[in-house]
């Protein structure tokens, strides 16, 4: 993992790096420590990946963080996640809280949800089931991402930076949220597969 941040944030990051590692299994945490990750704040991220469709100003808007899946980054592949330091402590997160947020960014990579084919008008799809395919889409996503926060053991604190978020005039709505505290709160298993470095 290489830590890429600006000096204020770096301690936070790596601490949290370091308790979702030793909180995990030990197979768990050898994957996670052996990633080619990238991990930036939002003052950090445009020197390693060029945002030039701002990508991750649009998570920014309203969201603690985003990854993006297969850089190249001084000749290196790797998978980086930007974690919007100023909106985690616009919301007073706990550690834990943070945890939460960050294992739950984690879980976009190693637990990614399965890979379905897209819907098109062309292959004569609606446009309302194509809307309902991409909602699917990102449930699972984001479900399957919530799910790593479970095998970190950091469910608790993601549940409570949701439960924030929600009170927050920054929500622009509560449907995938709701779905989102309600799966967390099940003892489903949601195993999906860790995203290729490509």
């Amino acid at each position: 993992m290489r830590l890429i941040s600006n000096s204020e944030n770096q301690e936070k990051i790596q601490e949290s790096f370091d308790r979702i590692c030793y909180s995990s299994s030990e197979a768990l945490r050898k994957t996670i420590q052996n990633m080619p990750l990238i991990i930036a704040d939002e003052l950090t991220a445009q020197s390693v990946y060029s945002d030039e469709y701002n990508f991750f100003q649009r998570a920014y808007s309203d969201s603690f963080g985003v990854i993006k899946g297969n850089i190249r980054y001084e000749n290196e592949q790797y998978h980086l996640i930007v974690l919007n330091i100023a909106k985690i402590n616009d919301f007073n997160l706990t550690d834990c809280e943070f945890d939460g947020v960050f294992s739950h960014e984690q879980g976009h990579i190693f637990n990614e949800n399965p890979i379905r084919e897209t819907p098109s008008i062309l292959k004569g799809n609606t446009k309302i089931e194509i809307d309902n395919a991409k909602k699917l889409s990102l449930k699972e996503s984001e479900t399957y991402a919530d799910y790593f926060s479970k095998q970190t053991n950091c469910s608790k604190g993601l549940i409570s930076s949701i439960n924030k978020y929600l009170l927050s005039e920054n929500c622009p709505s509560t449907e995938l949220f709701d779905i989102r505290l309600e799966q967390l709160r099940t003892e489903d298993i949601l195993l999906g597969t860790i995203k290729l470095l490509k």
